[in-house]
């Protein structure tokens, strides 16, 4: 889009998850106008229609508080969880296209309005570790790499799923006989809610057994604290574990550090996993210094506020100033 946008053009962004939508309208000098919330917009598991509604009723929300139609939108960017494949972008175009704003909004995966709000839209890369993982970079001429996110059965290395998921499995061999014996078992099982070590097995099929209609990776995820706390107890299992996650997590950055050709970049880790500031993000850390030379850092502002930098930078042809990404994030938190 031509860099036509005036003073008060307003900008649209939406960060679209898999338990909420959230949107923002905003002026491009740093005031926020008005935002929503709606529900989930993952069309993986919501459907197109799902996704439309979610997208379209935060949308229209945020536009109706802060007093604006779809036809004031100038510059406008949808993160979306679920665009992970060149096929879902059409699903998502068509929803895109309801909306019936009169320029042609972004349309990513949610990884890189995460990256966008991460660095403030400078070069970088975001690693996020929540119940899954992935990473997304972008260097100063705009090259840009996404790196993992294929979900708990392909990927999601370093995340809390897997987190939680390596440590059952070393209780559940150790019950075989098959290891040692895991002093993980009883915490697990008291987190899980279940009788005893051995009810681990359960979580195979949590969904319908444990918390019943949730997804297994998202009761599995739940329980990766207990393994976190217990490697800063130093269990020898436990601490495996979360070397093993802040190894995998370093793996993305270097991986897109790599194919993009960027040294030392700065690189911010995003998620449940690395904003507690626990043992995965001391060993992330570790591992960063010891195969980039650099530090993990924090986030510099959320996802949603990432999408109207997008949005920004779509409308007007360049990122906005870093004080005007600061005023956005204030009005969001």
């Amino acid at each position: 889009m031509a860099a036509t946008a005036g003073p008060g053009a307003l900008l649209l962004g939406v960060d679209g998850g898999g338990t909420h939508t959230r949107a923002v309208v905003a002026l491009p000098g740093g005031q926020v106008l008005g935002h929503a919330e709606a529900g989930a917009s993952n069309q993986a598991t919501t459907g197109a229609d799902g996704a439309r509604r979610a997208i379209g009723l935060a949308c229209a929300d945020a536009l109706a508080a802060a007093g604006a139609r779809p036809s004031d939108v100038a510059g406008a960017c949808l993160g979306l969880a679920g665009l992970d494949h060149p096929s879902d972008e059409a699903v998502f175009r068509e929803v895109a296209d309801a909306l019936g704003l009169p320029v042609r909004p972004v349309l990513c995966n949610d990884s890189v309005i995460a990256w966008a709000g991460a660095t403030g839209g400078a070069p970088g890369i975001a690693v996020i570790a929540g119940t899954g993982s992935v990473a997304y970079g972008r260097t100063g001429a705009g090259a840009g790499r996404r790196c993992g996110g294929w979900g708990g059965v392909l990927g999601d290395e370093g995340s809390a799923y897997r987190i939680a998921a390596q440590a059952v499995g070393r209780v559940l061999r150790g019950l075989d006989g098959r290891a040692a014996p895991s002093g993980l078992g009883p915490a697990l099982a008291r987190a899980a809610g279940l009788g005893e070590p051995g009810d681990l097995c359960l979580l195979a099929r949590a969904d319908r057994t444990v918390r019943a209609g949730l997804p297994v990776e998202a009761v599995l995820g739940a329980l990766a604290p207990v393994v976190t706390t217990a490697a800063l107890r130093g269990d020898p299992d436990a601490c495996a574990i979360v070397a093993d996650a802040g190894r995998d997590l370093a793996d993305l950055a270097v991986a897109i550090a790599g194919a993009l050709g960027m040294a030392e970049p700065a690189v911010h880790g995003l998620g449940s996993v690395l904003l507690s500031g626990g043992a995965v993000a001391a060993a992330m850390d570790a591992e960063l210094r010891r195969r980039l030379g650099v530090r993990l850092l924090q986030p510099r502002h959320p996802a949603l506020v990432g999408a109207l930098i997008l949005g920004h930078e779509a409308a007007l042809g360049a990122v906005p100033e870093p004080d005007v990404a600061s005023a956005w994030s204030a009005a969001v938190a």
